[in-house]
């Protein structure tokens, strides 16, 4: 089998990052400054998330979750923890689980936080994360561009986080069959992450995705070197 035949036989469906955004992390000062019950455990989820602890976090985030209900806190706060806790499921293939806690904090953030916001963006990115796994993809397309355009809006296009944006949206675009529509995307999601450190498995699956949607555009030329790229990593 020659090479091309090789990378011209993968599987042609799409790998999705499997990685979420949680928002900022809290400093110790922050804590100490404004203590309450469920900030720490919260800010340990966040860690274990981080960390690839999906398990810890998802145990933390529950805690936490349950003590900031239990304390009234604020519709913002528990937003915050509603997506470390959701994340943490999806990632751990309870989608079932994690919708319901998703969709709340969106419903929350889009209430409460006016556009354009990190924290809503964040949440819209998650969401479409969500719907892609759930294989709802225009309304995937529909919310990871309003996703990518709010952080446009808020002047930060050279971060990871954007990067990570710009991947839902390619994956959303090439798994309803745009490819044309997806390539373009996949090629300014690939260079913002090429240029952030310690992102190289994510590299991986992007320049996969990518070369499946170049595949099916029938540009195996440009598809192997995508594959060849993805296999020196």
């Amino acid at each position: 089998m020659t090479r091309m035949t090789e990378f011209a036989s993968v599987r042609t469906i799409l790998i999705l990052f499997g990685t979420f955004l949680l928002g900022g992390v809290s400093t110790a000062s922050d804590l100490s400054a404004v203590p309450r019950s469920w900030e720490p455990l919260e800010e340990q989820a966040k860690l274990a998330y981080q960390h690839g602890d999906y398990d810890g976090a998802r145990d933390l985030a529950s805690n936490a979750l349950a003590l900031a209900e239990s304390a009234s806190a604020p519709e913002p706060k528990i937003a915050d923890v509603l997506n470390v806790l959701g994340s943490a499921l999806l990632v751990l293939d309870k989608a079932a689980e994690a919708t319901p806690l998703l969709d709340r904090a969106l419903s929350i953030r889009r209430r409460l936080l006016p556009a354009p916001n990190i924290e809503l963006a964040v949440s819209l990115n998650n969401h479409a994360s969500l719907l892609l796994i759930t294989g709802a993809l225009e309304a995937a397309r529909t919310t990871s561009s309003e996703a990518v355009s709010m952080f446009e809006a808020l002047g930060d296009t050279r971060s990871y986080d954007y990067g990570v944006f710009l991947n839902n949206l390619a994956a959303a675009r090439s798994n309803l069959g745009d490819y044309a529509g997806a390539i373009p995307v996949y090629d300014r999601a690939r260079a913002i992450l090429a240029a952030q450190p310690s992102t190289a498995p994510h590299l991986l699956r992007l320049l996969l995705n990518e070369g499946i949607a170049v595949q099916r555009i029938g540009d195996l030329d440009r598809a192997c070197s995508l594959y060849e790229s993805a296999v020196e990593l």
